[in-house]
């Protein structure tokens, strides 16, 4: 997701700096970025010659040097706690004070990331769904001790390339995007364990059945649509029975 949040930031921006610590990773990322922006392109979806937009990414295996000059940083390194909270830690000491420090973790808090940091209200999340150079939502989490100021700016940056943001305010596991989609997959997971339908015909009941309403509105203007009445007295009968 590396790479692909990379071409992102390259439609926008006079350089952007891709860093890891082996070249075989860097020329592997390089070469989906490649195809990335080739896509874009072709799709018409970026107007600029993907050529143009490779000029404008500069590969490094050193952080110090990714960092020093950055506006905003998105580290998108494995999910484990300790090792980003080191990354974080030397983001800190190596990037200007002004700079937005930004997790793209989907379930770690960010206010755990951001504790051995000295500036911790810069340090906010940024999180994408995959692929994150086409499905346009960005989740932008606010830590315990992220500063409103941060939130703002991240939110300006992503929506100034195109990015449509939601803001998460409380710092809880899993965002919004996961946990809606979690508890879904929680249910789905008990219909088939208990025999109630084939894993084929859950899969269509969503993709054609929820699906199609889900791409135009969500679950909470649902609501509204279809009557709060209705779905209240539905709720009485079905909460209760549910797997969670």
């Amino acid at each position: 997701m590396g790479g692909q949040v990379s071409a992102l930031l390259a439609t926008g921006s006079e350089e952007t700096a891709l860093m890891s610590r082996k070249q075989a990773t860097i020329d592997a990322t390089m070469n989906n970025i490649h195809r990335y922006i080739e896509d874009l392109h072709r799709h018409e979806l970026i107007q600029e010659e993907p050529a143009e937009l490779l000029k404008r990414i500069h590969t490094t295996s050193s952080l110090e040097d990714a960092a020093q000059d950055a506006e905003l940083i998105v580290e998108s390194v494995t999910e484990n706690l300790d090792t980003k909270r080191e990354v974080f830690q030397r983001l800190d000491r190596t990037a200007k004070p002004t700079t937005i420090l930004a997790s793209n973790t989907s379930s770690l808090p960010i206010t755990r990331l951001a504790e051995k940091t000295n500036n911790p209200e810069r340090v906010l999340g940024s999180h994408f769904i995959q692929p994150a150079h086409v499905v346009p939502l960005v989740e932008v989490v606010k830590g315990e001790k992220t500063s409103d100021g941060g939130i703002k700016r991240a939110t300006e940056i992503w929506r100034s390339l195109g990015r449509i943001t939601v803001t998460v305010n409380v710092d809880i596991p899993g965002l919004i995007v996961n946990r809606i989609q979690h508890a879904m997959i929680r249910e789905a997971v008990y219909l088939v364990g208990t025999g109630v339908a084939r894993v084929e015909d859950i899969d269509l009941a969503v993709s054609l059945g929820l699906g199609p309403r889900l791409s135009i509105s969500g679950p909470l203007e649902q609501r509204d649509i279809n009557g709060i009445d209705m779905h209240c007295s539905v709720a009485k009968h079905l909460w209760s029975k549910l797997s969670g």
